[in-house]
């Protein structure tokens, strides 16, 4: 048994081996980026902010603008810092790039090494529960989905956060099978490595400080008419994210104040009674509102991350009912050594992994990589189901009716993932494209050559221009204003019509000249703005009459210098 265990180990790990150097080949692509490559450009922006500024000088607190501080867009503090979201990412890239320079091949890669880690926690975390095959299985199912592919060279928050998760479950889960058998110093050791991680996850990500702790209790609940309930460890556990938002609190009140900091982390914050179920609003109105929820977790599934939706995980989770119960209970007797029928075991990997869209459904329904809360609990699903179908065709007992059942419903449910998996890879280096890759869906209209175009005027426009200066410009398209922003290292702001250039315009210079009282880090501002002649013949209208200092872009734009004096080279 152990030397077939230690070979499912090592044929996991060489898997790993295969994906990795296939992520890391792809990286060395120019254009490609991520699933989040807005949150990839907003975790570089504040990176640049602590290299070039200084941690202390920010208290290590995010700034995703480039330039100087200020209040740029709704959900940001007035200072322009971010409050709702700790800084470990950002803190951990800015290392890198104070060491090695701003090399995204680097934080590519290592983004990339903790992917795979966590993967591999994952797989740890499943043999606590199955045997090996389905461990395995389960792991290869996640790995090769869009959910993790176009996600692994993330060097954002999110990315961390998957390895925190997997580790703080993992630790935890040793940590309790030392503690059965007595090994006390050893179980120690496992609590605190728990605590440690469960903290950084704190310290990392708001999105599994619910999960971590969830599963915790339920773990102890299960078991809890074997040995009475371990308040103590419990407490302990928990005050990992205690002292982590203790300290968070603590960096936004000096940076802030703390009245400011106060209505950033309740009333303004993105999880607070605007982002849940609309209760308040009548009876019609919660059920609407949870239809579309339903709806569009159902279509960030099929489009985006498995090939597949919320009817092929029921039939999973019904598919172990068709097999000899024997064969259940070979493939899930680690749960039982732990004192777990399947269904608790599936019900501890299930509930964790919906406590987000259950507490927080509007924020969960707004964010595309939100299923990849649920990786356990499919993997699970799916390894057992693709373990016991494979014990059907090896077992020569099994009738031939049986065998041609099994794998028709395994070949049937796969179809789709192995589909949309096939033709992600055939896009091979993935590059930026939302028309192809729904995550990115949000940015508009944009096909890949427009991005293309857009990156080389936005860089072009950077050059021309000095730190602090701010870009105006007519186009606005979601999440993508901070990956343009990062490739010209100036803060955007946008408007679409005369009036709202002339309302920027006021607004902006009056920024300008009230910075230095207001803000710490402050320096001379310059208006300008980016437009072409087919986007807004009104707009450009304006631009054209009253500005007539101006340097060409690629691609017929222009960067008009909205101040008296020309641009700056």
């Amino acid at each position: 048994m152990k030397s077939k265990n230690l070979y499912y180990t090592l044929a996991v790990c060489a898997f790993l081996a295969v994906i990795f150097v296939f992520c890391a080949f792809r990286a060395k692509h120019g254009l490609r980026w991520s699933a989040l490559a807005y949150a990839d450009a907003e975790t570089l922006i504040s990176s640049r902010h602590f290299v070039n500024e200084g941690f202390k000088k920010h208290y290590f607190m995010n700034y995703h603008t480039p330039g100087y501080l200020g209040y740029t867009t709704p959900n940001i503090s007035k200072l322009g810092y971010d409050p709702h979201y700790p800084s470990l990412s950002e803190t951990f890239d800015a290392l890198i790039i104070r060491r090695f320079g701003e090399n995204l091949y680097l934080l590519k890669v290592i983004a990339i090494v903790f992917s795979c880690l966590a993967l591999l926690l994952l797989y740890g975390v499943l043999s606590h529960f199955f045997d090996r095959q389905v461990s395995a299985l389960g792991t290869a199912f996640i790995a090769l989905s869009i959910s993790f592919l176009d996600h692994a060279d993330a060097f954002n928050l999110y990315t961390y956060s998957e390895t925190f998760r997997f580790a703080a479950l993992f630790f935890f889960l040793r940590a309790e099978g030392r503690l059965k058998v007595r090994r006390i110093p050893a179980a120690s050791l496992f609590f605190l490595a728990t605590w440690t991680v469960t903290f950084l996850e704190g310290m990392n990500s708001n999105d599994y400080i619910v999960f971590i702790q969830l599963f915790f209790f339920l773990y102890y609940f299960f078991l809890r008419h074997q040995n009475k309930f371990p308040w103590g460890r419990m407490l302990f556990l928990a005050s990992a994210p205690v002292t982590a938002g203790a300290l968070r609190i603590y960096q936004n009140i000096l940076a802030l104040g703390g009245w400011e900091a106060l209505m950033e982390l309740t009333i303004r914050s993105p999880l607070s009674g605007g982002k849940t179920a609309p209760l308040d609003k009548g009876i019609s109105s919660f059920f609407s509102f949870w239809t579309y929820f339903a709806r569009t977790l159902e279509n960030n599934m099929v489009t985006a991350h498995f090939g597949f939706g919320f009817a092929m995980v029921m039939l999973m989770a019904a598919f172990p009912l068709f097999f000899p119960k024997l064969w259940v209970d070979e493939a899930v007797r680690p749960s039982a050594q732990r004192g777990l029928t399947l269904r608790q075991t599936l019900l501890l990997l299930l509930i964790p992994s919906l406590s987000w869209w259950a507490i927080f459904p509007n924020h969960a329904a707004s964010f595309f990589w939100m299923p990849k809360h649920i990786w356990p609990v499919l993997a699970a699903l799916f390894g057992l189901t693709l373990s016991l179908t494979w014990k059907a065709f090896a077992k020569s007992d099994s009738s031939p009716a049986f065998k041609w059942a099994a794998g028709f419903i395994v070949a049937g449910s796969l179809w789709t993932h192995a589909i949309s998996t096939g033709k992600y890879l055939k896009e091979y280096p993935n590059p930026i494209s939302p028309q192809t890759r729904t995550q990115m869906g949000d940015w508009g209209e944009l096909e890949q050559p427009d991005i293309i175009q857009r990156m080389e005027v936005f860089k072009a426009a950077g050059k021309m221009t000095s730190f602090g200066d701010i870009l105006i410009v007519h186009d606005r398209f979601d999440y993508s204003p901070s990956f343009f922003a990062y490739q010209a290292d100036r803060r955007v702001e946008f408007a679409k019509t005369p009036a709202e250039l002339e309302d920027q315009v006021k607004k902006l210079r009056e920024y300008g000249r009230e910075g230095y009282k207001k803000f710490k880090f402050f320096g001379p501002v310059k208006l300008y703005a980016l437009a072409r002649p087919d986007m807004n013949s009104e707009l450009w209208k304006i631009l054209a009459a009253r500005y007539p200092d101006r340097q060409t872009l690629p691609y017929s734009w222009v960067l008009f210098s909205l101040d008296p004096s020309s641009p700056r080279k």
